[in-house]
C-alpha cells in the first residue's frame, strides 16, 4: 500500500539515479516530501561554476557549438535547458548561471 501523502513519500538515488531523483522530486514537490541523493551526476557540490567554465558557456552561441562542446559544458547546458528554460532567449533558449563569467544568482528572463 501507498500512503497518499507527500509527507509519506520520498525518492532516493545514487549517481544518475541521484540526478533523476533530484529532477523528479523538484518537478513534483507536491508528491515527494523528501529526497535522498548520493553523488548525483551532473550536479556540482561547489555551487557556482568556476569563471573559466562560465566564460566557455557564454561563448557558445549556436546549437552546433553546443553539440561540439566538452562533456561538462554540455552537461551544464543541458541542466540550464531543463532547469531554467527561456523561450525568449535565442539561440539556445535557456538562462545560464553566469553573467560575464561570474555566477549570477537570481537571474530571471
Amino acid at each position: 500500500r501507498t500512503i497518499a501523502s507527500r509527507d509519506s513519500r520520498g525518492l532516493a538515488g545514487h549517481s544518475m539515479g541521484g540526478y533523476g531523483a533530484t529532477r523528479i522530486g523538484m518537478k513534483y514537490p507536491d508528491v515527494f516530501g523528501a529526497l535522498y541523493i548520493m553523488s548525483p551526476c551532473c550536479l556540482s557540490v561547489r555551487g557556482a561554476p568556476p569563471a573559466e567554465i562560465g566564460k566557455k558557456l557564454e561563448a557558445i552561441t549556436t546549437r552546433d557549438e553546443a553539440a561540439k562542446a566538452d562533456w561538462m559544458s554540455r552537461a551544464m547546458l543541458a541542466s540550464a535547458a531543463a532547469w531554467s528554460p527561456d523561450p525568449k532567449n535565442p539561440p539556445l533558449y535557456l538562462d545560464l548561471p553566469t553573467k560575464d563569467g561570474v555566477a549570477a544568482a537570481g537571474r530571471s528572463g
